[in-house]
């Protein structure tokens, strides 16, 4: 069978994709993927049934099935983006979306041939016979000329790369942070060179202490090459090994020591980047010289708070705040300081579920706006800032501040978190998944996402592809806040109280301890005491009104759910605009009050809430 679409072409008797009448060299996985996804063009393909169908009894990890559809993608001149030839339908698969035309090879009038075409054709075939003897005699002394020389010829490779988190080899072994951030410089200024494909900073660090090859690294991440190196801190010296290295191979392709004062940090990050895209015959692009010069100081108390920060613990938060500060006293004029500084603040407000909520929130606006003042232009600020305008239900501030962080020019997996978050608090959920998904068939393996993607699984009734999201997260950091309500949520519908109660005895937080408590023990039917604990909540956290009334909703207690849902509108509780998604608010969606309440709330008008049909077809389906 041949089928036809655009300008390709694929050939089902010689297994061959054509692009223009010329063949392409692609992975024998890739071309069975779109082969598959071309013969069963009219429905949703999803990932478990490409799993069977490709790799039947084979163990292949999620995150190589997007690598194998974005090398499917690429290879169709396809991407996140476009979708044009191949559509991400999320939480449900993929669809083959091109118009094409399919015929059989072989025709009934091409099987006979007269006398004089059947001469002809011994004739081509004695002349290509000629041919392609001469042509393996040339290619036989070719090939023996190509054996004598190192020059390796890279224009057939894919350009792509991932830079591993750099080795810690200072005395004292306590630079992990600024080996890290070194490592994460490097990878910013990669992103920058045109035609280079980089592997984000999540997925390539994910593999930090972890036994695996670095030939397994690159096919988990699917790249061509990989960075790995080490820094060696003392005092006001450094010294930075870095080398390069072909994962199909494992040669060595390059390797280089540094020995720099601090201050000249910033110079050997160029330096490595400029001897890099030399290797692998790239270009520089003219807007990766450094705007700003940075303080050594500064750039290195900024690594190591943002170390604290991805921690994401109460104590770990506070640690990086005071060590953010440090860098700010040195020099105030860094917008990445501010907006770390904001991004600090902001995740204390909303995990610390104590009163002094409201002045975080104060200082994480103030931080935002220092940082816009110095450079409106960085994405991350515009981004961390329509954060912050929706805390004040500003939406149409919020609106402007994300479509600037959008226009900006190779948003970073970070920024696109933030972006992914705005969406979901506007209700634009299916936006907000879309966007991970786009960027995970860049980057597979970056933790936040799988937080993210747990949580719009969770509001739209999707509990299986719940569960396994919030495990990749926990895979990452287990300790980490925001998983608690998620978690717990899920061990009580599923009925599995035990692991319920285990997780509260773990747990340090005595706002959370309380909320799994209370709603494990009424789910068992222990109401007398579920109330006490209830009641014990409403005293401790009355400041906290959008839980209370997710306790109501799952007693499915309208009168009480909507007063403490009045209660959080009046009062602006800045969980309202997330947990509004929560499933358990299902329980009264069919109450009066529902929509009269939604309807004060002057949601943006792309709000999932605010569509009907949308709110029916997630009532109907679920997955357990």
């Amino acid at each position: 069978m041949i089928y036809t679409f655009k300008n390709f072409t694929i050939n089902t008797d010689n297994f061959q994709l054509l692009k223009n009448d010329e063949s392409l060299s692609i992975e024998p996985q890739v071309f069975n993927i779109i082969l598959y996804l071309v013969e069963n063009q009219d429905r949703v393909i999803s990932r478990n049934e490409l799993l069977e169908a490709i790799w039947k009894d084979k163990i292949v990890s999620d995150s190589s099935i997007s690598n194998y559809i974005k090398s499917a993608r690429k290879v169709l001149d396809d991407d996140g983006q476009k979708q044009a030839v191949i559509k991400t339908i999320h939480g449900r698969g993929y669809q083959f979306i091109a118009e094409y035309d399919s015929r059989d090879k072989t025709d009934s009038s091409q099987k006979t041939y007269s006398k004089s075409k059947f001469e002809s054709t011994l004739k081509r075939l004695f002349l290509l016979g000629v041919v392609l003897v001469s042509s393996y005699v040339i290619w036989d002394l070719f090939q023996n000329k190509m054996e004598q020389t190192e020059n390796i010829t890279l224009e057939s490779e894919d350009k792509s790369i991932a830079v591993l988190a750099f080795d810690d080899l200072s005395p004292e072994s306590d630079q992990a942070y600024f080996s890290e951030g070194i490592s994460e410089e490097l990878l910013n200024l990669f992103t920058k060179i045109p035609d280079l494909r980089v592997a984000s900073r999540t997925s390539s660090f994910s593999f930090k202490n972890k036994d695996v090859t670095l030939e397994q690294i690159g096919k988990e991440l699917n790249v061509s090459y990989i960075m790995e190196g080490s820094v060696r801190k003392s005092a006001k010296k450094i010294r930075v090994t870095a080398q390069l290295i072909r994962v199909n191979d494992g040669s060595h392709v390059w390797s280089q020591n540094y020995d720099y004062q601090l201050q000249d940090i910033f110079k050997i990050q160029d330096e490595i980047s400029q001897a890099v895209s030399e290797q692998l015959e790239l270009t520089l692009s003219n807007d990766m010289k450094r705007s700003q010069s940075v303080n050594p100081d500064v750039q290195s108390l900024y690594l190591r708070a943002l170390y604290f920060y991805r921690e994401n613990t109460a104590d770990s938060l506070k640690q990086a705040l005071k060590i953010i500060d440090e860098a700010l006293s040195i020099d105030s004029n860094y917008a990445p300081t501010w907006t770390l500084k904001s991004r600090i603040y902001h995740k204390i407000a909303i995990y610390s579920y104590d009163k002094d909520d409201t002045e975080y929130l104060k200082l994480a606006k103030q931080a935002i706006v220092n940082a816009k003042n110095i450079d409106n232009s960085y994405a991350m600020a515009n981004a961390q800032m329509a954060l912050i305008n929706l805390i004040e239900w500003d939406f149409e501030t919020a609106r402007f501040n994300i479509d600037l962080a959008m226009s900006s020019k190779n948003l970073n997996s970070a920024t696109i978190d933030i972006i992914a978050n705005y969406f979901l608090l506007t209700g634009q959920i299916e936006k907000s998944v879309d966007m991970l998904y786009d960027d995970m068939d860049n980057n597979p393996i970056n933790d936040t996402h799988h937080l993210y993607l747990s949580a719009a699984y969770l509001f739209f009734n999707q509990l299986k592809d719940f569960k396994n999201r919030l495990n990749k997260y926990v895979f990452f950091h287990p300790e980490g806040q925001g998983i608690y309500e998620l978690y717990f949520y899920y061990l009580v519908v599923k009925e599995e109280y035990q692991s319920a109660l285990e997780e509260a005895e773990l747990n340090n937080n005595k706002f959370w301890k309380l909320n799994i408590l209370e709603f494990v023990n009424f789910a068992q039917g222990k109401r007398e005491y579920a109330d006490e604990l209830l009641k014990e909540i409403i005293t401790d956290y009355s400041f906290a009104p959008m839980h209370i009334a997710l306790h109501y909703a799952l007693r499915k207690d309208a009168n009480n759910a909507f007063k403490w849902l009045e209660t959080a509108r009046q009062n602006q509780d800045i969980e309202l605009l997330y947990l509004i998604n929560h499933h358990a608010f299902r329980n009264i969606w069919n109450h009066p009050q529902w929509s009269i309440f939604i309807g004060k709330l002057k949601l943006p008008k792309e709000h999932w809430l605010l569509d009907i049909e949308l709110i029916e077809a997630t009532s109907a389906s679920t997955n357990d």
